[in-house]
């Protein structure tokens, strides 16, 4: 593995001369970390050590394996000490940069590295779950997550037999009449070595345990977390025998799920959706830690992982699980129009966003490393069908994260079968764009149509994507609109996805004697109309600053100020992307069009917006900017026979805005 910086620094030019210096501050790193380790200098040498090798991997410095190995090694030891002296601030600050160094990417070799389960097992034991008899100990902040994912990223180091160690240690406290049952099912869900030889023979064990416990959320979390990775990793070798268990599975999730069904208002899960009280022998906060990562709810992390059980079930060929996808979708497609609003919209969303999205990781897995039996083009097609109609349904939802999910499945579903996914989708867009009874449609249609954008324009996903680009272009420039902020957001969004792959330089070239004729002239007509478009397009903006809305001081609303500021981004940024593709010819033309569109029109509250359009260009090219405006502008501050500085403006703050009491001195 080579030596350097990681990411965006390693294209930066100014990054060439640190690699030195990096490798020297890691060795100063390295021997620092073995003597304050050899000397239990906890408080001088470690903490500074950890200090700057916190911010050695902020600069995506990637250190050598060996380094790595050697350094997890030692901090996981003093991470699982029973040293008292080690703060929980310190072990905090261990953990977070041995998790970093243990990450590794899917494919990628590991680390030559062993380490042992049960000390973490018993500092996780003492630390989260104790006892009620005695006093109870304080819990640094974010501790416990940060040694659930040290867990959940060193089992894979585990030594061979470890899952039948940890197993045989669990078992004794799945009692249903204590409440030692949820510490053993969190700490099977998180050291459970998913990679280890055998581990599918627990399963038909954790299908019978998930049966004790009914309408409890942290309890159904935890088992999904386990079976669902499990059946990612064992799927392929073990597929009949997780085909046995599909029906019972699926009953699951419809548990899960928790849909309405007749006059009963009863749900399985309360709203809070919280744990138990803290108890004997239970951790003094939610199981969730041990499981959930993010801001995700228990609820979201529920659905999303019965996604990734249902999809891994799914056998190559056609099986019992499609039949029962197909029954579970068409089952819950009433409860996703929009017209049918409640509490299951977001997690009905979620699952369908999610279905999508594990779907596309399995099928483009399997077609980078070739595994067989890998998911058939009719598999795929079949998947489009049964999904595509409740896409397209959620996407006018009344809740705006169920039309973005109902989005991001249609992306998903764009990328697996363009042709069959982005037909119905373009026909709706044109309806929403062109009907003058649908208009309340038109920012859906927008947002779904920027999500396909880069799978439509692709000729080897859809070869008549490119002839829609200029008709799709053209409509939707009555999108930005000075009375609609959220409408002009989206489309300015829109434009900023699409720009941001396409250069705006028409094709004059003949074509190559490689390619297909008939299709390069396709390309080359459709290239034609882009500087039409750009220049309507800049039109458009400057209707846009010159109608709109300046209200009084007393007559602002924050909805109003975050939606204006949320504008004045996007525009800002579609205007750099814009600038950036036009060809030189085009850049010219566009830079005298802005010039005439500044001095020739009265634009006295539009000071911001103007700062916005000459950024941009001079981001672009300055020397052209400057030549072309800076002249102008020095000619009228020559002739200005009144010219006096603006009044000096001041931040408003909480304190300047706040009424004055009766009395006080102004």
């Amino acid at each position: 593995e080579p030596v350097g910086f990681s990411g965006i620094n390693s294209q930066m030019p100014q990054t060439e001369g640190f690699v030195d210096d990096c490798e020297s501050v890691l060795n100063a790193i390295v021997e620092g970390i073995r003597a304050a380790a050899a000397s239990k200098d906890w408080f001088g040498g470690m903490r500074d050590c950890i200090r700057d090798l916190k911010r050695l991997q902020g600069l995506k410095y990637k250190q050598p394996p060996g380094v790595r190995a050697e350094l997890c090694g030692i901090m996981y030891k003093c991470i699982t000490t029973e040293e008292e002296e080690v703060d929980q601030i310190l072990l905090k600050s261990m953990a977070q940069v041995t998790c970093r160094m243990l990450q590794s990417k899917p494919g990628k070799e590991l680390l030559d590295l062993s380490l042992p389960w049960r000390p973490l097992y018993n500092l996780i034991d003492r630390l989260c779950f104790g006892k009620s008899r005695l006093q109870a100990m304080g819990v640094c902040r974010n501790l416990p997550h940060w040694l659930v994912t040290l867990a959940r990223r060193a089992r894979k180091y585990f030594p061979e037999g470890s899952n039948r160690e940890i197993m045989a240690e669990l078992r004794p406290l799945f009692c249903p009449q204590d409440m030692s049952i949820f510490k053993a099912q969190g700490c099977m869900s998180m050291l459970l070595n998913r990679q280890e030889e055998g581990a599918f023979g627990y399963v038909a064990e954790m299908m019978g345990l998930w049966s004790w416990v009914t309408s409890y959320m942290d309890w159904d979390m935890m088992m999904l977390n386990v079976l669902s990775s499990l059946c990612k990793h064992t799927y392929i070798s073990k597929g009949p025998e997780w085909e046995s268990m599909t029906r019972d599975i699926f009953s699951r999730v419809l548990h899960i799920v928790d849909l309405p069904v007749g006059p009963s208002r009863i749900h399985i899960y309360d709203a809070r959706e919280g744990s138990l009280p803290a108890g004997d022998g239970y951790p003094r906060f939610s199981l969730s830690v041990f499981v959930t990562k993010g801001s995700r709810t228990r609820v979201v992390h529920n659905v999303r992982k019965c996604a990734k059980l249902i999809v891994y079930l799914l056998p190559p060929g056609g099986g019992l699980a499609w039949q029962l996808l197909a029954k579970l979708m068409n089952s819950v497609e009433s409860f996703m129009h929009p017209s049918n609003h409640g509490y299951w919209t977001h997690r009905l969303s979620d699952l369908l966003c999610a279905l999508c999205e594990n779907f596309y990781k399995r099928v483009s897995t399997e077609r980078l490393k070739g595994i067989e039996p890998c998911v058939l083009k009719t598999d795929v097609e079949e998947f489009s069908r049964i999904m595509l109609p409740l896409a397209l349904q959620g996407l006018y939802s009344k809740s705006a994260s169920a039309s973005l999910q109902s989005c991001t499945a249609l992306k998903f579903l764009g990328m697996l079968d363009a042709s069959n996914a982005l037909p119905p989708l373009l026909d709706q867009v044109y309806q929403a764009l062109t009907t003058l009874t649908e208009v309340h449609q038109t920012t859906s249609a927008m947002q779904a149509l920027a999500a396909v954008v880069f799978p439509m324009v692709k000729s080897e996903n859809f070869s008549a994507g490119a002839e829609h680009l200029p008709a799709l272009m053209q409509l939707t420039l009555d999108g930005i609109d000075s009375n609609d902020l959220h409408k002009t957001w989206t489309t300015l969004r829109l434009y900023t996805v699409l720009l941001s792959g396409l250069p705006l330089i028409p094709i004059t070239d003949d074509a190559p004697g490689e390619r297909d004729a008939a299709r390069h002239e396709v390309i080359r007509q459709v290239t034609d109309t882009f500087a039409d478009w750009a220049f309507k397009f800049l039109d458009q903006a400057f209707a846009f600053i010159v109608n709109q809305n300046y209200p009084h001081a007393e007559e602002e609303h924050a909805k109003s100020d975050i939606e204006g500021r949320t504008s004045e981004m996007m525009f800002h940024c579609t205007l750099e992307v814009l600038f950036m593709q036009l060809g030189d010819k085009l850049f010219d033309r566009a830079l005298r069009k802005v010039a005439n569109f500044c001095f020739t029109n009265l634009l006295t509250h539009q000071t911001e917006h103007l700062g916005i359009l000459l950024t941009c260009l001079c981001r672009v090219d300055p020397a052209a900017a400057v030549r072309m405006f800076l002249p102008t502008c020095l000619r009228i501050l020559l002739v200005s026979p009144n010219l006096s500085p603006s009044p000096r403006r001041y931040v408003k703050t909480p304190a300047s805005t706040a009424p004055k009491r009766e009395g006080s001195s102004q």
